[in-house]
């Protein structure tokens, strides 16, 4: 397991030593009033475009086969968007995120 420490807060985020070369990128925590992503920006077309880490992760895990529009990614068994190691990341349909996410905020 790898630490990346996060360039707007003390906190670090995690990801699996299979993808450590993400540890040399610029992160940053992204929070809002029910959930938090580590991100960065990326310029496209001269435009910044906000990339979640465990996305990039997930695409990594699948390879070629890009991500449908109709998934997210859910940080699993901890339910921390600090840990972004592979193992503890999935892919499920969005109406299953939604109502996984909707479960554990009411805890």
């Amino acid at each position: 397991m790898v630490a990346i420490p996060l360039v707007n807060c003390d906190a670090v985020a995690f990801v699996s030593d299979a993808d450590a070369d993400l540890a040399t990128l610029r992160w940053y925590l992204k929070q809002s009033a029910y959930c938090a992503y580590v991100c960065r920006g990326v310029k496209v077309n001269g435009k910044v475009k906000t990339v979640r880490l465990h996305r990039v992760i997930a695409q990594r895990i699948l390879g070629d086969v890009p991500l449908p529009g109709n998934v997210d990614v859910h940080h699993g068994p901890d339910e921390n968007p600090l840990n972004n190691t592979r193992e503890n990341l999935g892919v499920l349909e969005h109406d299953i995120h939604g109502y996984l996410t909707r479960e554990q905020n009411r805890r």
